[in-house]
């Protein structure tokens, strides 16, 4: 569980929050399991923070920091982490399904296991990004940067991801098809559409 100080002091706010970080320059904060969903930590120090299955679906963490950040099975479905710096941060099997994660750092970030499920990932940058067994199916990877193609041919359902033509070709994937027209309103009858008999 986390460490009920260390929540009560995040809990108070991100203003609170990052100074009480730079007051306690060597401590690890410990959140593990805490329960985060729909928190504005914009702008948040979690370096080095404990979060292991925490909670943080919805939550607003437009360029936080959580570099080196243990996010090991967390919940981070629909949040925003728009501009956020996830360098070297661990996230085996979280869940990122649905998460902003445009324009974040992914480099040297472990995600294992993760779901990113329809995650949108343009313009993040993916330098020595871990993917084995991560499913990206309908992520959105367009203008990605310093992709580490061997580790990302180690992910699930690549095929089924978005990317710019050139890094598709890379990673050898066909391009997908096109979608289905949608389907036209069955004809009417014009039978149908006689007038019913007064039966006056």
């Amino acid at each position: 569980m986390a460490n009920p100080a260390h929540l009560k002091v995040l809990l108070a706010g991100t203003a609170t929050w990052n100074r009480w970080r730079v007051d306690n320059p060597t401590l690890r904060p410990n959140l593990r399991e805490a329960d985060l969903r729909a928190m504005d930590l914009a702008g948040a120090n979690l370096h080095n923070t404990y979060l292991f299955r925490a909670n943080l679906s919805q939550a607003y963490l437009f360029e936080a920091d959580f570099q080196a950040a243990n996010l090991r099975g967390a919940n981070l479905h629909r949040c925003c982490l728009i501009g956020a710096n996830l360098h070297n941060a661990y996230l085996s099997q979280a869940n990122l399904r649905h998460a902003y994660l445009a324009e974040t750092d992914l480099s040297d970030a472990y995600l294992g296991g993760a779901n990113l499920r329809e995650a949108d990932l343009q313009g993040a940058i993916l330098s020595s990004t871990f993917w084995e067994k991560a499913d990206l199916q309908g992520a959105d990877f367009s203008g990605v940067h310093d992709v580490a193609i061997a580790n990302l041919l180690m992910a699930h359902n690549l095929e089924l991801a978005t990317f710019d033509g050139a890094l598709r070709a890379q990673l050898n994937l066909r391009a997908l098809p096109a979608p289905a027209p949608p389907a036209l309103p069955a004809q009417i009858d014009d039978r149908d559409s006689r007038p019913i008999p007064d039966s006056r």
